[in-house]
C-alpha cells in the first residue's frame, strides 16, 4: 500500500461529500468489492450540477481504478487542486 491507495480512500470521501452518496453502493461487501475493482463511479455531476468539470475530473482520477492512473503523491493532487481552483477564481 502506498499514498495513492491513500489519494483513492480521500477521493471516495470527497465523492460522498459532494453527493451525498459513496461513489459505489450494494446489498453486500462482496458486491461493493466488485464494483470498486469492476464499475467505473457514476459522474458526480449526475448527483450535483453545480460541480465544476475540472473538479469533477479531479475526483474522478482519484477514484482511478489503476494506481498509475490516479495522482501519484499528495503535492500532484494538490497541484491540480490549485490548478482547478485558479482556474474557478478560488485561492488555496
Amino acid at each position: 500500500m502506498d499514498c495513492r491507495s491513500e489519494i483513492y480512500g480521500l477521493g471516495t470521501t470527497v465523492y460522498a461529500l459532494l453527493t451525498g452518496r459513496p461513489p459505489f453502493e450494494g446489498g453486500s461487501l462482496p458486491e461493493i468489492i466488485t464494483q470498486i475493482r469492476q464499475v467505473e463511479p457514476v459522474k458526480p455531476k449526475k448527483y450535483q450540477l453545480s460541480i465544476p468539470d475540472l473538479f469533477e475530473g479531479v475526483v474522478l482520477r482519484m477514484l482511478a481504478k489503476r494506481p498509475e492512473d490516479r495522482f501519484q503523491t499528495a503535492a500532484d493532487l494538490l497541484v491540480d487542486l490549485e490548478r482547478v481552483g485558479r482556474y474557478q477564481g478560488v485561492t488555496l
